[in-house]
């Protein structure tokens, strides 16, 4: 899998990573994501939509892996399609069978950085988020332990 440093998974979502070890026939774990925009009591479910994102997956014998983090199936993409269509169709989620596990935590709160945050949306085509435009909820839940003891004073 791929992850991202700025996100967390929640420890029901760790223990179901352990189905990346079984014989299965899930090719994909999914979670949806939780986005923390301005502090650690409010998220949005809305940001993300990708549930396969970071996530563990199988590798197969014709597995791609895109630089925007897609999975693809390699020979499914031999098609007279656009590169760019294949490889929307092809990603594994249209393709493998999956298993939602639950949940993980994706931080983005400027006002802990401000300028490491700014120079994260420097980087390739990436856009900052208008955290304005989401719905946010109210977080009662605990944080992963991680962020519980690193930023015990902001939450």
């Amino acid at each position: 899998m791929t992850y991202d440093a700025d996100q967390f998974y929640s420890d029901e979502t760790i223990d179901k990573f352990s189905l990346t070890t079984e014989e299965t026939d899930f090719g994909l774990l999914t979670a949806e994501e939780r986005t923390f925009f301005t502090s650690f009591s409010r998220y949005t479910s809305d940001y993300e939509q990708r549930t396969y994102n970071n996530m563990p997956h199988k590798i197969f014998s014709d597995t791609m892996i895109q630089p925007t983090r897609d999975l693809i199936l390699e020979g499914e993409t031999r098609t007279d399609q656009s590169l760019e269509s294949r490889w929307t169709d092809q990603r594994y989620i249209h393709h493998v069978d999956t298993e939602p596990i639950g949940t993980y935590n994706h931080y983005k709160i400027e006002s802990l950085d401000p300028d490491r945050f700014k120079e994260g949306y420097e980087l390739g085509d990436r856009e900052r988020p208008n955290e304005h435009q989401y719905e946010m909820h109210e977080y009662s839940e605990d944080h992963p332990e991680t962020i519980e003891s690193y930023f015990e004073d902001e939450i």
